[in-house]
């Protein structure tokens, strides 16, 4: 086998949760990868959790931090996301192989449909979001025309409203 074919790949897993039976899924995988001819296998963050606790803010976030590294300098040839859920930490991590030009792929069908659906909700929501702002961009356009002292408080009071919705979505 020609050494230069092979594609360094990032496993994308998630760990939060049962976190030693995540890495040790990750060990697994990684496992696994070593002895394919196609693939190199990249998981720095293994060698973190040695040093950092995934359970205290401070230290995931350096952690996360240290792997933006990784994307950012282009230290790998693609990702492959492997598990049954998509973390918050594997969504930063597709996001990052967005914005670094970096190919990733699903292991399975199933984890693909469930980004598919959180992406259509994140469309619906910013279409949702921008319909909100036009509303409340028309309203403040009337409200600065009005005489009347009761639809100024009417306009107002709605204006109030979108923003709140507009800030804190269905839970305003």
């Amino acid at each position: 086998m020609d050494k230069r074919i092979k594609r360094i790949t990032y496993i994308a897993h998630p760990i939060n949760g049962d976190v030693m039976w995540n890495l040790d899924n990750i060990r697994g995988i990684y496992a696994i990868m070593l002895k394919e001819d196609k693939r190199v296998p990249f998981a720095p963050y293994l060698e973190g959790f040695n040093h950092l606790d995934d359970e205290n803010e401070s230290d995931r976030g350096l952690g996360m931090e240290n792997n933006r590294l990784f994307f950012e300098k282009g230290y790998f040839d693609e990702m492959i996301v492997y598990g049954d859920e998509l973390s918050e930490g594997v969504l930063m991590e597709i996001d990052w192989c967005k914005k670094y030009n970096i190919p990733f792929s699903f292991e399975t069908t199933d984890c693909s449909r469930k980004y598919v659906m959180i992406m259509e909700a994140k469309a619906e929501k910013a279409i949702y979001n921008e319909a909100l702002n036009l509303y409340k961009s028309d309203l403040t356009k009337k409200l600065s025309t009005t005489t009347s002292e009761f639809e100024k408080k009417h306009f107002e009071a709605k204006i109030k409203v979108l923003k709140n919705l507009i800030k804190y979505g269905d839970n305003a």
